[in-house]
């Protein structure tokens, strides 16, 4: 596996930005701004790509979800992996210092859930685990300037969250079928010789 790998470099570049762009701007029509200044977004961002976007990506996309994916397919490894992320984070939960201290478990699935599908999809698209990275990056340093959790991990959530999560998932999941449409194989070319 290489981190920087990608089939079509152009075509990486505008489906990671698409992906940034839709939970950054429900972020900036519905989110409640917690005080920082707009400068720690980009800063947060860059300090996250390698800190917590490679360092969880290359294990998620990289090597568990395509080892899964071989055994169980693309839809039950997903919800495999999602599962196994969401109890990598559970000490967040338990944690009095930790910014998820006290929020909602049932918010925080649903949200890790789609993610998981959403990076898949981004992944199965790419076969990039840099463009999983930027983009699990560029979420969690949308935190730096949003308060997160209120955005994101509400249960049961108002009508704009739940509309914003099935958008996402069901764009998540449209592009996991334009990329697995794409890499079917066609029909070979009879020989004409």
């Amino acid at each position: 596996m290489r981190i920087f790998r990608t089939e079509n470099v152009k075509r990486t570049v505008l489906l990671t930005l698409g992906m940034c762009l839709l939970p950054l701007l429900y972020a900036l029509a519905n989110g409640v701004p917690n005080g920082e200044a707009w400068y720690m977004f980009p800063l947060g961002f860059l300090i996250m790509i390698p800190f917590v976007g490679i360092a969880e990506e290359v294990g998620w996309r990289g090597f568990l979800g395509p080892a899964l994916e071989e055994k169980f397919g693309f839809f039950f490894s997903t919800v495999l992996t999602a599962g196994i992320w969401y109890v990598w984070h559970l000490d967040l939960w338990v944690d009095p210092t930790s910014n998820h201290y006290g929020d909602s478990l049932i918010g925080f699935g649903i949200t890790i859930f789609i993610w998981a599908f959403a990076a898949a999809a981004l992944y199965k698209a790419t076969g990039s685990v840099i463009a999983c990275a930027v983009y699990h990056a560029f979420i969690d340093a949308i935190g730096a300037v949003y308060d997160w959790n209120a955005l994101f991990d509400t249960f049961p959530g108002d009508v704009q969250t739940n509309v914003f999560r099935a958008l996402w998932l069901a764009l998540s999941l449209a592009l996991c079928f334009l990329a697995k449409k794409r890499q079917s194989p066609s029909k070979p070319i009879p020989n004409l010789s």
